[in-house]
């Protein structure tokens, strides 16, 4: 799906093929200095599908802005130093009974007085619903803000608040030698049978993103869709390599395949963000390994495929300017952890978007046109067609990075939660 208009704003009558194509190296720009790498080293086309949007919340504001910057970052530093870890602690102890409700209602509140005030004057096009303007609003601040890891992890572990944990029983997963490797989550009370599973991989850059975050959201997915769901434990960088996080992944697949005896084609596959990258790269290796075991289908949400950092796409260069969910500061600090994730490794070799697409179940993958992984999303999608793969290629405009997951918060988020249901539901 590719939402479209015939006014001066939609440029997208461009080809997803050559923007997809188009890579630059990384040394030849800097993330703060993005004026000069549009100039210099950015497909055209790419500055012509942004030259109209509503930056900045429409008031010319500069969040790279040398003296703010420098004064945010400072302030920063001081919180990192003094208040952060028991802060978090605080904010975490609260319990999730509290903070669930008053994020609902206070995001109410808050969203019904932008409409009848700011309007659609800040979001990043005139088409977006309300909500969306207003959730632009809210979160524009955060680019003001470098990030750190600490502070990453803390925002991913408010999944919960967002979409708490329901009644279904959980069960936590050891293998043979005692190590945790996961969580079950019974979604599915009426299930009669062999027992369906979502396969379910939380994403958050390799450096973030918990089991314990993802359990209520998994819920919200896999009931309706008549499945239970495997979230499996996998190691974060930098403590450890993204090798590390592959090798988790494809391991307890194989647990619940050889071990729980699931067959495959009871098994989906769901990945978010990186986690869409694990997801697709354990399929692959199932495929090579026994295509027997293979799962029915996957999906892919905004899924991070690609781990060539000395070259990057298009779309890494621009999306962070306005992106919500991968903003400038995130994407800085992600990538200043790019030798730490490959560790040593080829960055290449162990992108799935350049391994085998021979085989593969059918494929729903979402995406939006104005997000970080657009370009190599369209690259995956012309690779596993080209496989004679059956792949579905939902993408919409305007949005940000991983958006069917905003259901709370946006219309356009519950109709990519909605398809994604439907995709898991066709057993």
């Amino acid at each position: 799906m590719c939402v479209s208009s015939n006014n001066r704003y939609s440029r997208l009558a461009i080809t997803d093929a050559a923007l997809a194509s188009t890579v630059i190296p990384l040394r030849t720009y800097r993330f703060s200095d993005l004026k000069n790498a549009k100039k210099s080293y950015v497909f055209p086309e790419h500055i012509r599908l942004r030259e109209n949007l509503n930056l900045n919340l429409g008031m010319g504001l500069n969040p790279r802005n040398r003296v703010l910057f420098t004064l945010t970052s400072l302030a920063q530093k001081v919180v990192e130093y003094t208040i952060e870890t028991p802060l978090f602690y605080f904010l975490n102890s609260i319990p999730i009974a509290i903070k669930s409700p008053f994020r609902k209602y206070g995001w109410y509140l808050y969203s019904t007085l932008h409409k009848y005030t700011l309007g659609k004057s800040t979001g990043l096009h005139h088409s977006l619903s309300y909500e969306l303007h207003a959730l632009t609003t809210l979160l524009y601040s955060a680019r003001f803000i470098p990030v750190n890891t600490a502070i990453v992890r803390f925002a991913m572990s408010q999944f919960k608040m967002i979409h708490p944990q329901g009644p279904s029983h959980t069960e936590k997963i050891y293998n043979a030698d005692g190590k945790y490797i996961g969580t079950y989550v019974y979604c599915n009370k009426k299930q009669s049978g062999p027992r369906r599973v979502c396969f379910w991989c939380f994403g958050g850059a390799f450096l973030a993103g918990s089991v314990d975050a993802n359990i209520g959201l998994a819920e919200k997915f896999c009931g309706p869709s008549n499945c239970d769901a495997f979230i499996p434990e996998y190691r974060l960088c930098p403590e450890y390599t993204l090798k590390d996080a592959q090798t988790d992944i494809n391991e307890a697949y194989e647990w619940l395949v050889f071990d729980r005896e699931v067959q495959g084609k009871d098994i989906k596959f769901l990945g978010i963000s990186s986690g869409g990258g694990l997801a697709l790269n354990t399929m692959q290796y199932i495929q090579a390994k026994d295509p027997s075991k293979q799962a029915a289908g996957g999906v892919l949400i905004g899924p991070w495929v690609e781990y060539d950092f000395d070259n990057v796409r298009s779309s890494q260069i621009l999306a962070p300017a306005h992106d919500l969910i991968v903003n400038t500061s995130v994407h800085e600090w992600a990538f200043d952890k790019a030798e730490d994730m490959l560790g040593g490794g080829d960055g290449k070799l162990m992108s799935p978007l350049n391994k085998s697409m021979e085989g593969l179940p059918p494929i729903l993958l979402t995406t939006s046109t104005h997000e970080i992984v657009f370009d190599e999303n369209v690259e995956l999608v012309n690779r596993l067609k080209a496989a004679s793969n059956d792949i579905e290629f939902y993408k919409r405009d305007f949005m940000p990075h991983i958006f069917p997951l905003l259901g709370p918060f946006c219309p356009e988020g519950m109709e990519g939660e909605k398809r994604i249901i439907d995709f898991l539901g066709e057993w």
